[in-house]
Parts: C-alpha cells; structure tokens; sequence
C-alpha cells in the first residue's frame, strides 16, 4: 500500500516542525521510512496508521489547526481503509503503555495521566526523541498477521 496524504494533514505536521519537533520528526519518519516496512498511513485532518493491510492507530494532531500542539495515539478510528482490519488490540492499551512507562512519559509528564480516555495517550512537545525511535521500532517490528 501507499500513503494516502492530504494537503491539511501536511500543513498540520509542518506546523508541528517548530511546535513539537519530536512529533515531526517522527511523523516525517513514518512516511519517509515506513514504506520500507509494510507502514503506510492515510489522512485528512489526522492520520490512520497501518501495517500492510492492518489498522494499528491513529495519530490526532492536538491544538488548534494552525498550532497543533501535541499529538495523541490512539486505538479508535473514524473509518480504515477498505480491504483492511483493525488489529489496534496488538498495541493498545498495554504495549504502548509499557513503551511510555519504560520511557518514564507518565512521572516526567511529558505524557500526562490526567487526560487519558479509552487507551489513548497524549504526547506533549518535551516527548523525548528516543520515544518516538522506539514507537517507530515498535511499529515495524509489529507481527500483524492478518
């Protein structure tokens, strides 16, 4: 598969460059990398991350649309791709939990506790680069099996 990227999804993580580097360059990573390991993503707004033919997350860009501020990962979707299944269970809630605690995100409060809602976690602008290396390792190493 191919991404599927709108031009508001695109503006949105250009603005994230100066706002939340971390998350740009993670996000930029994605799809400048992805391809090469079955990772695609397809936007407008946000972003729905798949492996092959799996739905494994979707990515919201917090903060208004012209200063998004953080970005929150989470198992809920508007709608995946047709020809694809939902395997957001491989990662939430616990593996991607465990990744943030492993990283200290919840004590450091780069990934506050407060406003967690059905598994999602918000990622705040002093999320550490070495997260998101390892949420990226994670999502390649992923064993979809659909």
């Amino acid at each position: 598969m191919v991404h599927k990227i709108e031009p508001k999804y695109r503006d949105r993580v250009i603005q994230l460059e100066h706002l939340h580097p971390p998350a740009f360059r993670f996000l930029t990573r994605l799809q400048d990398e992805g391809p090469a390991h079955g990772l695609w993503i397809s936007t407008a707004a946000n972003a729905h991350v798949y492996k092959h033919s799996a739905y494994l997350m979707y990515i919201k860009l917090q903060g208004s649309r012209k200063h998004p501020t953080s970005i929150t990962l989470s198992p809920r979707y508007n709608m995946i791709e047709q020809n694809t299944v939902d395997r957001s269970e491989l990662l939430f809630p616990r593996t991607i939990e465990q990744l943030v605690m492993g990283q200290k995100g919840f004590s450091a409060g780069w990934a506050p506790k407060g406003k967690r809602v059905e598994g999602e976690v918000e990622l705040q602008p002093s999320t550490p680069d070495r997260f998101f290396d390892a949420l990226f390792d994670m999502l390649r190493s992923t064993d979809v099996q659909t």
